[in-house]
């Protein structure tokens, strides 16, 4: 499938959604692992992607490796904080997938959350030859990534008329999948639906339970687990989906699971208090970024002319009027809403935003019942202004990637600046510098083509790109396949 090139009116938009939240969500870190930072002389080499949930409770890991000089022995998260005690087992072998708790005998607590976000830990790889360490790697923010898919599902092998879609997005650790899929048109009752794995003889993975739409996450630790095999397997096109019915019992329509790119859907509202029926002259406006696989909405509501303001929220008309997500009080309000919150972002709520169903309310002492609201509608990625200059600096995700043989790199700017855009290997090896020089403020975009330095290309594998500014740093992960 095509990857679509998104535009920077979209960028725009994005800096608007995803400007200094007032709820917390999400934080994700990287350690990039080898044997300089051990005191080894080891060629070895890793990657560990971490996530850190929203209430702060667990760390989801996946770490990578390879090139050891000698056996594994053990491997763990350190604290330089507590005198580089190992507070978390991660266990041996090449791909190491878990989670770190505050309910673990070990906990993950506050004050140790405290030290991730200083950057104070770091992952440990230790060896036969080097028992105190053979490859580590301290663990630093990054910026949350995800991989997105897509399916066309149609009845091409069956003859039948029944067509359909699917969108996935592979979250920053790697592991979950989540899934939006939509279809219509079957010949006979659906009696099932799974995603499929030829690696494992066509076997189905994933069950995807029945009806039209239907979304769920796929997780590391199922009873059916995505593991890094079945990553792998994704990465590689050997994932379908496929929607059996009484007639077709080994499948009516299906459809084979490609990287594509992770394209939001878009809603904005504007509120007054003609819509709320209170006559007020404050306005507000809002604006709303649903995730490519639909399991996250970010949003950005300001408001001007309140005065009172005791509440504000995200109600649905299908569900009697009700709230379904608190949004916080004051001129600026932005975070974001999550499948697996406590008032989740499920499938009916949205299937009432695409229906139109879900509004702002913003409440005061003089309208407890609502003084400005606004219902959500949709509108067109991009028609935030390009010109405007950006809320705040930010690097955006390379388009496409997976790429071959080149990747456009782009950036926003809220304030001319020297930028500084560098390319490097997973090892921290740098290989090319893409800009060095003075930029005005706005969006910016650079090319790389897979050389290096010294216009040689590059091996296939993981690489990351680093923008540097006065006072920003910011990493991205990209991958060139050849």
């Amino acid at each position: 499938m095509p990857y679509r090139r998104i535009g920077m009116g979209l960028f725009a938009a994005a800096s608007l959604l995803f400007a200094a939240p007032s709820s917390r969500a999400e934080m994700c870190f990287v350690a990039l692992l080898d044997g300089a930072q051990a005191g080894t002389p080891s060629p070895g080499t890793g990657v560990g992607h971490f996530l850190l949930n929203d209430d702060e409770t667990a760390l989801t890991y996946k770490i990578t490796f390879s090139g050891l000089g000698s056996t594994e022995t053990a491997s763990h998260i350190h604290s330089d904080a507590e005198g580089g005690a190992a507070l978390k087992n991660t266990g041996t072998g090449a791909t190491k997938i878990g989670e770190w708790t505050s309910a673990d005998t070990v906990p993950l607590t506050p004050a140790r959350v405290a030290d991730l976000r200083a950057g104070l830990l770091y992952h440990n790889i230790h060896s036969a030859n080097f028992p105190a360490g053979e490859i580590r790697g301290q663990i630093l923010p990054a910026p949350c990534e995800e991989q997105c898919f897509e399916a066309s599902i149609d009845g091409q092998m069956t003859g039948t008329p029944g067509t359909g879609f699917a969108k996935l997005a592979l979250n920053h650790t790697e592991t979950e999948l989540a899934y939006w899929i939509e279809f219509s048109g079957l010949t006979a009752t659906e009696t099932a639906a799974h995603i499929h794995n030829r690696a494992e003889a066509g076997a189905a993975v994933r069950t995807l339970g029945t009806g039209s739409p239907k979304s769920g996450v796929w997780k590391w630790n199922d009873a059916v687990p995505l593991t890094g095999a079945r990553v792998k397997n994704l990465k590689t096109g050997m994932m379908y989906v496929n929607i059996h019915t009484s007639a077709f019992p080994t499948g009516e329509i299906d459809g084979d699971i490609f990287p594509g790119s992770c394209q939001p859907q878009c809603y904005a509202a504007f509120l007054d208090g003609t819509q709320a029926g209170t006559g007020s002259l404050a306005t507000g406006q809002g604006y709303f970024h649903l995730s490519h696989a639909h399991n996250r909405i970010a949003f950005d509501v300001t408001t001007s002319g309140v005065m009172g303001e005791t509440g504000a929220h995200i109600h649905s008309d299908s569900e009697g009027g009700g709230v379904v997500r608190n949004i916080g009080t004051g001129m600026s309000k932005s975070g974001q809403w999550d499948y697996d919150d406590a008032s989740p972002l499920s499938m009916t709520r949205v299937i009432a935003l695409k229906a139109g169903a879900l509004y702002v309310n913003v409440h005061t002492t003089s309208f407890p019942g609502g003084e400005i609201r606004g219902q959500m509608n949709p509108i067109v990625c991009g028609t935030t202004a390009v010109d405007d200059a950006p809320r705040a600096t930010a690097l955006l995700r390379n388009y496409p990637n997976p790429f071959n043989p080149a990747t456009t790199i782009a950036f926003a700017l809220a304030a001319p600046a020297h930028v500084r855009l560098d390319v490097f290997a997973v090892s921290g090896a740098h290989v090319a510098t893409l800009i060095d020089g003075p930029r005005e403020a706005g969006y910016g975009e650079a090319v790389w083509n897979g050389v290096d330095a010294g216009g040689r290309p590059v091996a296939s594998g993981v690489y990351f790109y680093r923008l540097t500014t006065a006072g920003f740093t910011a990493t991205h992960r990209m991958v060139l396949l050849k």
